[in-house]
């Protein structure tokens, strides 16, 4: 004889499936502007094997930062890898301070005079400010300082990152800003310099690029 189900058993089958919904909800990737998601090219397995190092010649460990979203009322903060530039002919990564006057100079030019004039030959440009220029280096405080003082007030397409406190960057690859330094396809720094001089980086730039 068939015997009819108990409203309490429905009512359990119920909720168990409706945790077990839940669950593949709450483990899905948040796609959403400002939110963790797959970019591609930041398979961490496809990046480089140790050893690392800081100096030219040696591989860069696969530094993950934290990077400016600027297009909502408010900025906020998206992981960012060295991974996700994999296969880019040529990245310039340059760090920055609000107080560093090389900083200020460097920036005013790098949108046209260097991202425009190479970027559809495979450059990318990755700058990341870790103090604003009263020395804050708090998340929020950088979030809104890289976003107002630097993506809008220079006009910047490029990535934006930062590093409060210089946590990820300072005293491990230089001791003062600007830092800037290219790394190839390979992820092998080819140039560091601790300063800004526009002529020479220039020169390694075309030199990766393989430009005469």
């Amino acid at each position: 004889m068939l015997i009819a189900p108990s409203c309490s058993l429905i009512i359990s089958i119920y909720c168990i499936n409706a945790l077990i919904l839940g669950c593949a909800v709450e483990s899905g990737n948040n796609s959403e502007d400002g939110g963790n998601k797959d970019i591609v090219g930041s398979d961490n397995s496809s990046y480089p094997p140790p050893p690392y190092g800081t100096q030219v010649g040696a591989t860069i460990e696969n530094l993950s930062l934290e990077e400016c979203i600027c297009s909502g009322e408010q900025p906020e903060g998206r992981k960012i890898a060295l991974s996700d530039f994999l296969g880019t002919q040529a990245l310039l990564i340059t760090v920055h301070s609000g107080w560093c006057e090389n900083c200020e100079t460097q920036a005013l030019g790098m949108e046209s005079n260097v991202y425009q004039a190479y970027k559809s030959q495979g450059f990318e440009i990755l700058l990341v400010i870790f103090q604003d220029k009263d020395y804050n280096s708090g998340r929020e405080i950088l979030l809104n300082y890289c976003c107002k003082e630097y993506k809008e007030k220079f006009g910047m397409t490029f990535n934006l990152a930062i590093d409060p406190g210089g946590a990820k960057m300072v005293d491990t690859y230089f001791s003062k800003p600007p830092l800037n330094m290219l790394v190839d396809q390979q992820m092998v720094i080819q140039y560091k310099s601790e300063s800004y001089s526009p002529d020479e980086l220039d020169v390694s730039i075309k030199n990766l690029l393989g430009i005469d």
